[in-house]
């Protein structure tokens, strides 16, 4: 693939993949979002919140999430004719940071002022009233909290229960958090066990609503090397499947793009027999479900995961192909390629929207 650019900062490795995902996850949900958008039918706003926006700049000179979000809606925008149906929060509760975060997005985000709010407080006091006022509206939510602060979980379910079109991008310091429970000091995720802690985590997310939870781990680095640990974890929430799509493969593609990440360290997962494993279990079940069951087993680049099989939609499809072809799966489905006689293979449009993905039923082969 292409060298990305990006991955050539002078900024720590887990800066670069979080940032990478965020921009690559904003891009997609603005795209599909604008698709439906202007319908005469469906006049839906597209909100942005970045909960801890700090300064907008890391090292003075590299963008930091809030300005990285306003090049994603200047690129959307500069696409098309009129759009001034958006809105973009900013919360910064430190007061000389939110000083600088105002000079810094008046220097580089001129043509977007009118529709930003940057809010000198606790993103917790104030962003229930922006959810209510916007909750039928599209939307993505980043929060990326400062040191060893972790978001409540009732706050986010209250979050998440009014606002079904929105996204939702986590940064977890999960060093912090063992360290934290190996303590006995209690933290906002109601975990009291180091064990299986990616599991556990993972667990508190699933239950909050949204239909694909993904968690990623990432590593950090120390004196110019890679640790061989996962230090920190991305927890992306969403509806979409495309969107959720987009998650993993930007997270395959901050991997492949990064330089010296030791591949012995990466583990062993295989999509093709995950996929039988899952079929053993149900017998018979949707596309929808296999790709929500391959993808919310967590990521991690140390333990579980060979990199080329990490379960995008794109890989489901290949494998399920293979399966096809080896008679091993018998599947039921309008998105066939009717060029082949012999071998039933399922096209590209089997994956290209959630409804297209529940038209297709999988089952384990009766031969």
């Amino acid at each position: 693939m292409k060298k990305d650019k990006y991955f050539d900062e002078d900024i720590k490795i887990q800066t670069i993949i979080k940032h990478y995902i965020l921009k690559n996850c904003l891009e997609t949900s603005l795209s599909i979002a604008n698709k439906n958008k202007y319908h005469p039918e469906n006049q839906r706003k597209y909100i942005y919140i970045d909960c801890y926006a700090g300064v907008g700049l890391i090292k003075e000179k590299h963008k930091g999430s809030p300005l990285i979000a306003c090049k994603e809606f200047q690129k959307i925008l500069s696409k098309l004719e009129k759009i001034n149906n958006y809105k973009i929060i900013l919360f910064e509760k430190n007061e000389v940071h939110y000083k600088e975060l105002l000079n810094n997005i008046k220097n580089n985000c001129q043509n977007l002022l009118k529709h930003i709010c940057v809010i000198n407080d606790l993103w917790t006091k104030n962003i229930h009233n922006y959810l209510e006022k916007y909750e039928n509206d599209y939307g993505f939510i980043f929060i990326d909290p400062y040191a060893n602060e972790y978001i409540d979980l009732q706050i986010l379910q209250k979050i998440i229960k009014n606002n079904y079109l929105k996204e939702i991008l986590i940064f977890i310091n999960l060093q912090a958090l063992r360290r934290l429970i190996g303590k006995g000091i209690n933290n906002s995720l109601e975990i009291d066990t180091k064990d299986n802690l990616e599991e556990e985590i993972h667990k508190k997310f699933s239950f909050l609503g949204k239909e694909f939870v993904l968690f990623a781990t990432i590593p950090t680095e120390k004196e110019g090397k890679i640790t061989n640990s996962d230090y920190f974890g991305l927890i992306y929430m969403t509806n979409s499947a495309n969107v959720a799509d987009k998650f993993t493969i930007a997270y395959k593609e901050a991997f492949q793009n990064i330089k010296n990440v030791p591949e012995a360290l990466f583990g062993n997962r295989n999509i093709q027999e995950e996929i039988l494993e899952i079929l053993e279990k149900y017998n018979s079940i949707s596309l929808t479900l296999i790709v929500r069951l391959l993808q919310s087993k967590y990521l991690s680049w140390k333990k579980t995961l060979k990199i080329e099989e990490i379960p995008t939609l794109n890989k489901i499809l290949d494998e399920i192909n293979i399966l096809l072809k080896e008679n091993k799966i018998f599947v039921t489905s309008p998105f066939f390629d009717k060029r082949i006689k012999k071998v039933k293979k399922l096209k590209k449009e089997a994956i290209k929207s959630n409804q297209n993905l529940k038209q297709t039923i999988i089952s384990l082969s009766k031969l």
